[in-house]
């Protein structure tokens, strides 16, 4: 699955934070297509930002990537 906008870790923790808020809202109304869409999102999220975390952990660094 592609999520545009993500190549930072600020970046994937505001996008999660998003997504989130959507899957609670579309929970809280009944739309059970969405919210479960919203799920996949989370989960791909999640998915990113640990190999963020694991590519930090074993570089022992985290580089800066600059959007140009």
């Amino acid at each position: 699955m592609r999520i545009t906008n993500i190549d930072n870790l600020s970046a994937l923790l505001d996008r999660l934070a998003t997504e989130r808020i959507k899957e609670y809202n579309f929970d809280k109304q009944g739309k059970d297509t969405e919210a479960a869409h919203q799920r996949e999102v989370v989960i791909e999220i999640k998915i990113k930002l640990n190999e963020l975390f694991r590519e930090v952990f074993v570089k022992k660094e985290l580089l800066m990537r600059q959007n140009y």
